[in-house]
């Protein structure tokens, strides 16, 4: 079944929501259907973000609104030292700009600085050293 539900339509009925039964049709949770489905669990564990062994072997950025409503922004700190405790090159950084959305376009500027800087060759500055993540905060 098709689904025209925008971001935002999204965020407003489902951004606060952590049982993920209410997402399926059988009323199970991604979790028990991934433990009836191999392909499905399979498929959830290769995308799973800062699973041990796989990381970006990039300089990657990322970003995280401090009052983000759907990806909690400790999440996305957690995340970062991950990837640093692994060996990659992360920048982080933090927004104060309100909200998932709110917080997209908040770090859009830096965002736009970073590509600029891996496209060009030219090094980023990246927040690893001493195993530690440093944020820096968007006004």
């Amino acid at each position: 079944m098709r689904n025209e539900t925008c971001t935002f339509d999204a965020i407003s009925r489902f951004g606060g929501v952590r049982d993920t039964s209410v997402w399926t049709l059988s009323g199970l949770t991604l979790k028990q259907l991934s433990g009836l489905d191999v392909y499905l669990h399979s498929a959830l564990r290769e995308s799973s973000l800062g699973e041990e062994g796989r990381h970006p072997d990039v300089p990657v950025l990322i970003t995280s609104s401090i009052t983000d409503d759907v990806i909690p922004h400790r999440s996305n700190r957690q995340l970062s030292a991950s990837y640093c405790r692994a060996g990659s090159q992360v920048s982080f950084y933090a927004a104060t700009t309100p909200t998932h959305a709110g917080g997209a376009l908040g770090t859009m500027p830096a965002g736009m600085t970073f590509l600029d800087q891996v496209f060009s060759g030219t090094p980023t500055s990246y927040d690893c050293a001493g195993g530690g993540i440093a944020s820096v905060l968007a006004f």
